[in-house]
């Protein structure tokens, strides 16, 4: 690989809280890639500008947006079309971080394509998700090494439905709905897009890992519920008519570390520990008194539970609420609390006493 041959592009939230070193540790990392790629943020979130001339990547504030402020995919994916003449072009969401692997699966993959006589590609990997909690020191020798090794002791893989990063040949994507960024289906809906178009769609975990730094979701007003179950959710939704895949259902190939080859890889998302996962960050934002956070991850959980109850779940998420002074929505967590664990001495106690308020 060399330096024109990828572009990544990202567009950054706010650098406030806990995003601004989640997002400064992703972006540096990508700027420590040998052969480092062209690199263009876009947007105008406060302290997009600020990184983009520290870090001496490209900067383009204007893409379109919905009337909530909210980035649209298709401007997003148009305007970096039009920044940059590289071959190929990454779209990664800024809370993640690429490693050396990233760099060897490039130039394998440069080769192999060619060998295949593969034109067009859509490349991804199963985001695998550690818990960071303060700014890398990337002038530190052993930076890289420290991260490696939390994420094989720690890291957790997300299911090939959470996509991070797109890798795509120029030109791949056209008429991409007018989809809000960070909201459900707009992903599902871009690997849909190539496997219908018979692309090769190519599952790159056995040879990298996406890094995804896990957090709350206080950036987005209305927190985890408004980005999964608000207006622009259900408007993506509608966008995507149905049409949305998983990595795992729609590859064609699987790169690992010795070549491309046809074929599948299952789907080894660990549900279980991303639930629990969750649960201890929601009971450590619970216990600092910052319950908007608390109740991101247990909703989070929640999402991703299935039929896995929880005792207390809600129980706590009702505590959230009635911080939050939403009664209402309290009653009704401690209602689903009873409704799963009618035992729950401490639910019913707290139901009443909010009734009879």
């Amino acid at each position: 690989m060399n330096s024109s041959l990828l572009t990544l592009f990202a567009v950054p939230k706010a650098f406030t809280g806990d995003m601004a070193w989640i997002q400064g540790n992703a972006i540096a990392s990508w700027t420590k890639l040998n052969p480092r790629p062209d690199i263009i943020l876009m947007g105008q979130d406060r302290g997009t500008a600020e990184i983009a001339r520290e870090l001496a990547v490209e900067h383009v504030p204007d893409i379109e947006t919905s009337e909530f402020g909210t980035p649209l995919m298709h401007s997003i994916f148009q305007k970096a079309e039009a920044c940059t003449n590289t071959p190929w072009l990454g779209y990664i969401n800024a809370d993640c971080m690429l490693l050396a692997d990233f760099s060897h699966a490039m130039k394998l993959l440069q080769s192999e394509l060619a060998r295949h006589a593969i034109p067009e590609f859509l490349l991804s990997s199963q985001r695998v998700e550690i818990d960071v909690r303060k700014s890398i020191d990337f002038s530190a020798s052993n930076w890289q090494a420290d991260i490696v090794t939390e994420v094989n002791e720690r890291g957790v893989l997300d299911h090939k439905t959470a996509i991070e990063l797109f890798l795509f040949s120029r030109g791949l994507f056209k008429d991409i709905p007018p989809f809000a960024i960070g909201r459900p289906c707009w992903d599902n809906w871009m690997v849909w897009f190539a496997w219908h178009n018979k692309t090769a769609v190519i599952d790159a975990t056995e040879a990298f890992r996406v890094v995804h730094q896990c957090h709350d979701y206080s950036h987005v007003a209305g927190g985890w519920r408004k980005t999964r179950q608000g207006e622009e959710a259900q408007r993506n939704v509608i966008l995507a008519q149905g049409r949305f895949m998983s990595l795992d259902i729609a590859c064609t190939h699987v790169l690992n570390t010795t070549g491309l080859f046809p074929g599948r890889t299952p789907d080894r998302g660990m549900r279980d520990t991303l639930v629990k996962r969750r649960l201890e960050r929601g009971l450590e934002e619970f216990n600092r008194g910052r319950y908007s956070e608390a109740l991101d991850y247990f909703d989070d959980a929640l999402s991703r539970s299935g039929s896995l109850a929880v005792q207390s779940v809600h129980l706590v998420r009702a505590l959230c609420l009635d911080k939050l002074g939403l009664r209402e929505e309290a009653v009704a967590a401690l209602k689903d609390e009873l409704a799963s664990f009618p035992d729950n001495v401490q639910a019913l106690q707290f139901l009443e006493k909010l009734t009879e308020a």
